[in-house]
């Protein structure tokens, strides 16, 4: 091994260095920015589920429509292949799965979101978050200052936050 080479592995050692590196101190959602993130993302997520819920029941014409042709399943010693009608169930319970995981946590947040729905300035999360609308129109439609419906917000999603990442509060707070 030559000075050229240990000079090239050194370059690729400090290059890989700087990228875990990166990747380490890429910045974390802290809980409050994760309730904002949901709020925003809540009718793409419910979106999703209406997709995926449409994907399956094409599959599901699909698996028909193959059940109705003769299938074969090819099999070696070594390997075993999986028939169409096999994948297109697989893809299914995986569609299921995310679908499950995914109304799971737009059930978490509807849940958190009725907690605070009897709040004065709830109106401020609907404008803000599920019809992004800016601070100034909200405080114009509302008849109140920007900063006092930016501290209302802040406020309820503080309370949001409590609800869906208690665990991630409460490390927050004890650390």
């Amino acid at each position: 091994m030559n000075e050229k080479d240990i000079d090239r592995i050194a370059d690729k050692i400090i290059e890989r260095m700087k990228n875990e590196k990166e990747i380490k101190t890429e910045k974390q959602l802290t809980p409050f920015q994760k309730t904002e993130k949901l709020l925003s993302e809540l009718s793409l997520l419910k979106g999703a589920i209406d997709s995926k819920n449409m994907l399956i029941e094409d599959l599901k014409k699909e698996g028909i429509s193959i059940q109705k042709k003769k299938t074969e399943v090819n099999v070696q010693a070594s390997k075993v292949y999986l028939s169409e009608l096999e994948k297109v169930e697989n893809k299914i319970e995986k569609l299921e799965e995310e679908i499950a995981r995914i109304e799971n946590v737009v059930n978490m947040v509807e849940r958190a979101l009725d907690t605070i729905k009897n709040d004065k300035y709830y109106q401020i999360i609907e404008m803000k978050y599920f019809d992004d609308l800016t601070f100034e129109f909200i405080a114009e439609k509302l008849d109140i200052s920007e900063r006092t419906a930016k501290r209302h917000k802040n406020y309820m999603i503080r309370q949001l936050q409590l609800i869906i990442f208690s665990d991630d509060v409460l490390k927050s707070i004890l650390n």
